[in-house]
């Protein structure tokens, strides 16, 4: 339990970060963003596709359908178990819709791939549209998988666009960071982008230092993932984001609607800090607009010392 003197310490040092980000949010002049990173392989894919010519769309129209068609088969079989007459007979009737569309796309005169508001995607065969949807949204990000890899297979996915991983990785050598012991104040390690570890006492800084590189590096990934929704005008609900906690068990899911839409990001020291990244809304709202205030996180020693975190074991 972080000791009164620390929790004032971390309250002060909040204040001061929010009160420095938002002048440099009130100085700041309107600034142009440069290409939106894509938050999955998927999504970079039908980035790709939406701008190519109709050739490249009609491949995505016909991967994308047939992908389906194998989803809501699969999805009959366990449906036949259950004995599920009902629901059965409507997706015969949608897979058969599914294939007339296909049917049509090599002779299609119109071929459009666009991101709908929320985060799925629509095909436009003629006057026929088909939403890529899995049967099961526990099973889309499956679904999207299939997808990329059926298209990236008979096109060049070379996209060009960094991804989550990539654009922060890209950026990291430019943070700049230092310690700060100050006295009658707690160690800090703070980074040049403003996000900032402290630590109740200085003991085993190394390895301090390992778990807030970690970190920070996670919350980094998430702000440019909801930040890439955003910018496809993806609408975020922040008061129902939630991370590595899906209802299927996939630690990797970022819920970010109440819908239960999601990306996949491996965020393991986040999942062990609900605090963390719950605390870090207000940092994580205003780093997706593009004007990022301070975030200070108290680093408390049972995240810095919990044994199946990827840093180093403590020092014994």
């Amino acid at each position: 339990m972080p000791s009164p003197d620390f929790a004032y310490a971390v309250s002060m040092r909040r204040v001061r970060a929010c009160l420095a980000g938002l002048a440099l949010v009130m100085a700041a002049a309107v600034q142009a963003d440069g290409a939106a990173p894509h938050v999955s392989h998927y999504g970079r894919v039908v980035a790709l596709v939406v701008k190519s010519d109709a050739a490249a769309r009609g491949v995505f129209a016909e991967e994308a359908i047939a992908a389906l068609v194998a989803a809501y088969r699969a999805e009959i079989g366990k449906a036949a178990k259950g004995k599920r007459p009902g629901w059965q007979n409507g997706a015969y009737a949608f897979i058969a819709d599914l294939e007339r569309t296909a049917s049509r796309v090599a002779d299609a005169r119109r071929i459009d791939v666009l991101y709908e508001s929320h985060g799925v995607v629509r095909v436009i065969v003629d006057n026929e549209q088909v939403i890529v949807t899995a049967p099961r949204l526990s099973r889309q990000q499956n679904l999207e998988s299939e997808i990329a890899a059926r298209v990236c297979d008979r096109i060049l996915c070379e996209t060009g666009t960094p991804s989550i991983e990539e654009q922060v990785a890209a950026s990291a050598p430019e943070i700049k960071h230092a310690w700060s012991f100050e006295d009658k104040a707690p160690p800090a390690y703070q980074s040049s982008d403003g996000l900032e570890c402290v630590f109740p006492d200085p003991r085993h800084l190394k390895l301090k230092k390992a778990a807030c590189d970690a970190l920070t590096r996670e919350l980094r990934l998430l702000a440019e993932a909801l930040k890439a929704l955003l910018a496809r005008g993806v609408a975020v609900d922040w008061g129902n984001l939630m991370v590595g906690h899906g209802a299927d068990g996939d630690v990797r899911k970022v819920v970010y609607d109440r819908s239960g839409h999601y990306f996949q990001l491996d965020l393991p020291y986040l999942r062990h800090a609900p605090n963390v990244w719950l605390d870090g809304i207000p940092w994580l709202q205003s780093y997706a607009r593009g004007h990022a205030l301070g975030y200070v996180v108290a680093l408390d020693d049972r995240l810095v010392y919990t044994s199946d975190l990827p840093h180093n074991s403590p020092p014994p």
